[in-house]
C-alpha cells in the first residue's frame, strides 16, 4: 500500500501486486475476488472531501478472525449536536463513523465514509457539524466541518499535530481548542472560526501538556480552562480571549492535592459549576462564585461520586451523573433552589455523556449495560419518558443470553464494606469483580450525546 502526502492531502492507493486488507494494512492477492465497495478517499486542509477510485477489501486471516470474535464487531452509538431552539430534533449518532437517527428506534443513516480511522467528539452548529478524527489509529486528531446540505467535508486544521477538546463559543461561530501544532508536546490553546479555517490563531502560548478547554462565558469574553497533571491533581484557570492572559483560579493550598473535573458556567456568568474532591474523599458537585472563588458543595448528603454535569440552555436546569457502587445514577437540580431528586438508574449499566436539547425539556445520554454496547436514550425532564434512540449491533450475538451482574457487598479484613459484581453465566461458573482499586471503580458493561435539530 502506498500513502501519498501533500499539503496535508492524504491518498491511499491499493498496492498493485494486490490488495491492502483494510482491516490489518497487510499486502495481499485477492485472487480474482471482487473489490470491496468501500472507497479510499482524499481530505486537503481548507478544502473539500474527494472520493477516491480505489476500493479495499479484508484479508482471509481478518475475515476469519472476524468471524470468530463477532463481539469485536460491535458498534456502539453516541450522539452529537446542532445548535437550534426548534423543538424538533434529530439524534446525531458516532460509531465511529457519524450517522443520523431521525426518531427513537429509527435507522441509522451514514453520513461519513472513511477508512481506518476514528471519529470522535461530534459537535454540531446549524447546517454544520464538527467531529474529530485520526488515521489508522495514531490518535493524532484532527478537527473536521461535515456540511450536512452537501455531505462535504472540510479538515480544519493541520493536519499534523494532536487537537484535544474544543469548546463552542454562545451564539457565536468561533470554537477554542487545545493544540499540540506549535511543537508537538506542548498543548497551546487555539481559536478559530471554523467557516474560515484561516482564522485560526493562537490564544495563549502554554507549557507542558494536559490543557483542556472546558467552557467559554456566556458573554464570550473569558475561557474556563482544565489543567490536569494527574488523576488526583488538576487547576482551573480563566483566560481573557481579548488580551490572552491568564489568571489561577485554583491555586494550591497546603499539601492537599486537589482534582477538579470539567463543568459549565452559570447562565449569569457569575460563578460555575464543576466536580471536586477538594476537603472530600469524594468527587462533589460544587459551585464557585467568581469573585470570591469560594465553593459551595452541593451534593455532600451523596457520598458517591459526581461523574458528569451539562446545564440546560436557560440555565433553570442542572443534570448530573453519579457512581453509586459502580452504577450509573443521573439527577436532575433547580439552580434556583439547589435542590435535586433522582430521575433515572440505568438498570447495572454506566450512563454518560449527558446533554440538553435548545428546548430546555430533552436531557441526551448514552448507557453502557452487560447487555448491550453503547446506546443513546432521551430523557423528558417533564414527564419523565425515557426513550431509546439505538440499538447497536453486537456482531450477530444474542445478548439476551449475556450474564446481567449480581450486585452483591461484603466485609474486608478490616471491616469495611467492599461492593462488587457477581457473574453467573453457567452452570459451575462463577465471576466476582470487586467494584473498585482504591482510585478507580470497575463498572459493569461509545460516542458523545448532544442534539439535532430537524422536523421528524
Amino acid at each position: 500500500m502506498r500513502v501519498y502526502e501533500t499539503s496535508a492531502s492524504y491518498f491511499a492507493e491499493p498496492d498493485p501486486s494486490g490488495f491492502a486488507c483494510r482491516i490489518c494494512n497487510d499486502n495481499f492477492h485477492s485472487g480474482g475476488a471482487e473489490r470491496s465497495r468501500e472507497p479510499a478517499g482524499v481530505i486537503q486542509a481548507g478544502r473539500q472531501s474527494v472520493v477516491g477510485k480505489y476500493s479495499r477489501r479484508a484479508c482471509g486471516d481478518c475475515r476469519k478472525s472476524q468471524s470468530v470474535w463477532r463481539g469485536a464487531q460491535r458498534r456502539p452509538a453516541g450522539l452529537g449536536t446542532r445548535e437550534s431552539a426548534n423543538a424538533d430534533w434529530h439524534a446525531l449518532c458516532r460509531l465511529p463513523e457519524i450517522h443520523l437517527v431521525k426518531m427513537p428506534g429509527g435507522d441509522r443513516t451514514q453520513l461519513t465514509f472513511f477508512l481506518i480511522a476514528r471519529t470522535a467528539g461530534t459537535l454540531a452548529r446549524r447546517a454544520t457539524t464538527y467531529f474529530t478524527k485520526d488515521i489508522g489509529g495514531g490518535e493524532w486528531f484532527q478537527i473536521y466541518r461535515y456540511d450536512i446540505a452537501n455531505g462535504n467535508v472540510t479538515l480544519l486544521t493541520d493536519g499534523k499535530s494532536t487537537q484535544y477538546r474544543r469548546s463552542f463559543a454562545h451564539n457565536d461561530n468561533r470554537i477554542a481548542y487545545s493544540s499540540t501544532r506549535r511543537t508537538g508536546q506542548d498543548t497551546d490553546i487555539w481559536v478559530m472560526d471554523p467557516t474560515n479555517p484561516k482564522s485560526d490563531k493562537m490564544l495563549l502560548q502554554l507549557e507542558g501538556g494536559g490543557w483542556d478547554v472546558a467552557d467559554w462565558s456566556p458573554d464570550n469574553k473569558n475561557c474556563w480552562l482544565l489543567r490536569e497533571f494527574l488523576p488526583n491533581q488538576s487547576y482551573l484557570w480563566l483566560a481573557d480571549v481579548a488580551t490572552g492572559e491568564k489568571k489561577l483560579l485554583t491555586p494550591k493550598t497546603g499539601g492537599e492535592e486537589v482534582a477538579y473535573g470539567g463543568g459549565t458556567f452559570s447562565k449569569d456568568g457569575k460563578g460555575f459549576y464543576t466536580t471536586t474532591d477538594r476537603e472530600s474523599e469524594f468527587q462533589r458537585l460544587a459551585y464557585f462564585d467568581l469573585t470570591t472563588m469560594k465553593p459551595t458543595y452541593l451534593t455532600t448528603d451523596i457520598k458517591w461520586d459526581v461523574d458528569d454535569v451539562t446545564l440546560s440552555d436557560d440555565g433553570k436546569l442542572l443534570a448530573f451523573v453519579t457512581n453509586e457502587d459502580g452504577i450509573s445514577k443521573v439527577y436532575l437540580m433547580n439552580t434556583a433552589s439547589g435542590k435535586y431528586h433522582p430521575v433515572c438508574r440505568p438498570a447495572y449499566g454506566t450512563g454518560w455523556g449527558t446533554e440538553f436539547h435548545k428546548n430546555n425539556r430533552d436531557l441526551g445520554f448514552v448507557v453502557t449495560s452487560a447487555r448491550s454496547t453503547s446506546d443513546v436514550y432521551s430523557l423528558d425532564v417533564v414527564s419523565s419518558k425515557v426513550e431509546r434512540w439505538t440499538s447497536s449491533e453486537t456482531g450477530g450475538l444474542n445478548t439476551a443470553a449475556f450474564a446481567e451482574p449480581q450486585l452483591i457487598k461484603w466485609q474486608s479484613f478490616d471491616g469495611k464494606t467492599i461492593s462488587g459484581f457477581l457473574y453467573m453465566p453457567g452452570r459451575n461458573q462463577v465471576s466476582r469483580q470487586a467494584a473498585g482499586d482504591g482510585q478507580h471503580s470497575w463498572r459493569p458493561g461509545g460516542a458523545i450525546p448532544s442534539w439535532i435539530s430537524g422536523k421528524k
